[in-house]
């Protein structure tokens, strides 16, 4: 673990699916940024006692930047009462309407005809 700068730190813990075949590297990381009351662990996976004991000092929460990365975090939420909040999952569905940064919304076909 190092502290980036006074209250982030980041670490970085082998991911429990990992295989040679994933596309992913072994060591994933996480994220903790304190700002005195709250403690906010951001995909949490093999957590530092160091954060653990912030965490349980603090009024804490996950924060996952995508559902998959749940890994550690509703164990650790359990064992210290943490709220978890994460993003929806994706779904085909998600694609039926896209949204750009610029210009009308547009559908599924544009989209894909714009990647294709």
């Amino acid at each position: 673990m190092r502290e980036i700068q006074p209250g982030l730190w980041h670490w970085q813990a082998a991911h429990p699916d990992w295989s040679p075949e994933e596309p992913w590297r072994h060591e994933v990381s996480s994220c903790a940024i304190d700002h005195g009351c709250r403690l906010l662990l951001f995909d949490p996976l093999g957590v530092p006692n160091e954060i653990l004991r912030l965490a349980a000092e603090r009024d804490s929460a996950i924060v996952l930047t995508a559902p998959w990365h749940e890994r550690d975090a509703r164990d650790l939420a359990a064992r210290l009462g943490l709220p978890v909040y994460a993003p929806p999952a994706d779904t085909a569905q998600d694609l039926d309407v896209v949204l750009p940064a610029h210009g009308e919304p547009t559908d599924r076909a544009a989209l894909e005809r714009a990647l294709s």
